[in-house]
């Protein structure tokens, strides 16, 4: 598996209280977001490119005074589905940090974006595809760091009660041959209790149209990311290397990685001023990876893919009205689809700095994945 060097493996930064005021939607950037710069190949790479397609599309978060939220994005997914019409498919659907404008007492206006690829250069297949989506809960209360949850025969922990909604569809759908592309926080979240939350869950799943589809299994991995407060600043820690090393190094393909608390708004929409003060010391993060029940079965641990992340900055600008953040990662991701990466997950961490009186600047971790080629020896 793959991780420059050059790259923080260790993600250290920030979940600053952006107060529900701002400054509202702001366009993107003309110019990419700032990062840590993209990954070089020693000799070119010989896979094949790249091409992406970006698709932003607007819904609403309505928040009641218990804590609970409420988002609904349905009517803008036939919007997504079109594209395959295109063979485009879906690489990953997320939520823009920090873009956010008020609509109301209790509601807001955010956005979204779907980053869809296909290859750069057309090859007839003769698969086909079509982009369906499932919407389900998600529970931590029982979720232990360091278990592995999956389905059926494979050698892993019974599924937590939290994640067995995600897995009964999981499940249901890689019966018919279906793939997990995407696992996306909805905004929304439904209090249980004091200290107990569902959150809201948008599974994004690549649907075969050709008939005798391969079969694959998805697995969860779950692990902590730690968060230590300081004035103006949080720094947190997670282990990146461990689970890419631990499942690239045995086959397995990443699919998505979630953090529910960060992505259904609790560690970044709040509307105290002294929000920062309220997010939690350990966040879940959970990783999800597929793998070919065939492979599976042979108990072939080859390892076929590669994966880097670039950290992208993202200032935040924190008003009366909503916030606006310019993430814009349009030309990092063509300068890697150039390079035969496909975007799997645009994390928003719980990385920032408060930089002024109204303002911050947080960290986006973009993880690219790509097929291994063998590399030819150096004459």
């Amino acid at each position: 598996y793959f991780i420059q060097s050059n790259l923080r493996n260790r993600l250290m930064g920030v979940s600053s209280s952006s107060s529900s005021g701002g400054a509202g939607v702001a366009n993107a950037a003309l110019v990419g977001s700032p990062h840590s710069g993209i990954p070089v190949d020693p000799v070119p790479y010989t896979g094949p490119a790249i091409e992406y397609r970006v698709i932003q599309v607007e819904g609403t978060v309505s928040a009641s005074f218990d804590g609970s939220a409420s988002s609904n994005i349905d009517d803008k997914m036939p919007l997504l589905a079109q594209q395959y019409a295109e063979y485009f498919q879906l690489g990953t659907f997320f939520r823009l940090p920090y873009q956010a404008s008020r609509k109301g007492m209790m509601s807001a206006r955010v956005a979204y974006q779907g980053i869809f690829l296909r290859p750069a250069v057309f090859v007839p297949s003769p698969e086909s595809w079509q982009l369906q989506v499932h919407q389900t809960t998600l529970s931590l209360n029982d979720l232990t760091h360091g278990s592995v949850f999956g389905m059926r025969s494979l050698n892993t922990a019974p599924n937590a009660a939290g994640l067995t909604n995600i897995f009964n569809i999981v499940g249901a759908q890689a019966d018919l041959g279906g793939r997990l592309q995407c696992v996306e926080s909805t905004s929304g979240r439904d209090r249980t209790g004091l200290v107990s939350m569902n959150f809201g869950i948008n599974l994004f799943f690549n649907m075969p149209l050709h008939p005798n589809p391969q079969k694959f299994t998805t697995i969860a991995f779950c692990t902590s990311m730690q968060v230590s407060r300081n004035i103006g600043h949080h720094e947190c820690s997670w282990d990146i290397n461990g689970p890419l090393g631990g499942y690239l190094n045995q086959g397995w393909k990443l699919v998505d990685i979630n953090l529910p608390q960060h992505e259904a708004g609790l560690t970044q929409q709040g509307n105290k001023r002294n929000h920062m003060s309220l997010v939690p010391l350990q966040l879940s993060v959970i990783w999800f990876f597929e793998k070919d029940q065939a492979r599976i079965a042979a108990n072939d641990m080859t390892p076929l893919y590669q994966v880097t992340v670039v950290n992208v900055d993202v200032h935040v600008s924190v008003g009366f009205t909503g916030s606006s953040s310019n993430l814009n990662i349009t030309s990092l991701i063509k300068e890697m689809g150039d390079k035969g990466w496909s975007v799997v997950s645009v994390l928003d961490t719980p990385a920032a700095q408060q930089t002024g009186m109204m303002a911050m600047k947080c960290t986006v971790s973009v993880f690219f994945q790509r097929p291994l080629v063998e590399v030819p020896p150096l004459h």
